[in-house]
């Protein structure tokens, strides 16, 4: 059973993997904590607090607009804080969260002007056709 203490540290290594996602979209949008700010109304000093500092969690609320605000959805950045935490604590991906992974990614680089060479939908070749 999992203690209360490793519940607290687990939540705060999620946090600090959410706020690292929120400054890599920062800087894929060029946005720098002033601008951030004004576009979303949270103060610069609250900003800094939470995504820099880590000190305390941001509000789902304000999460979901500092995501409005770097045009990425919430689901993106939340979706890589939870696979960089399971990098990090080693818990496997299930065949559905490798596919979600894949797929989100796969979104973020068509959003951001990328295009992929093939697409995990794609019919997946499991045999060589070819003889030797």
């Amino acid at each position: 059973m999992t203690d209360i203490k490793e519940l607290q540290s687990q939540a705060e290594l999620f946090n600090d993997l959410v706020n690292r996602e929120i400054k890599v979209w920062m800087v894929r949008r060029g946005e720098d904590l002033l601008t951030l700010a004004a576009k979303t109304g949270i103060s610069k000093s609250k900003l800094s607090r939470s995504v820099y500092r880590s000190e305390g969690s941001l509000p789902v609320r304000d999460l979901k607009t500092i995501c409005a605000a770097l045009n990425v959805d919430m689901t993106v950045i939340i979706s890589a804080a939870d696979n960089a935490m399971r990098e990090q604590t080693g818990a496997p991906l299930t065949d559905a969260q490798l596919a979600a992974q894949i797929l989100a990614r796969a979104e973020a680089a068509t959003k951001a002007g990328y295009r992929l060479a093939a697409h995990p939908a794609d019919d997946i070749i499991t045999e060589d056709n070819h003889s030797a």
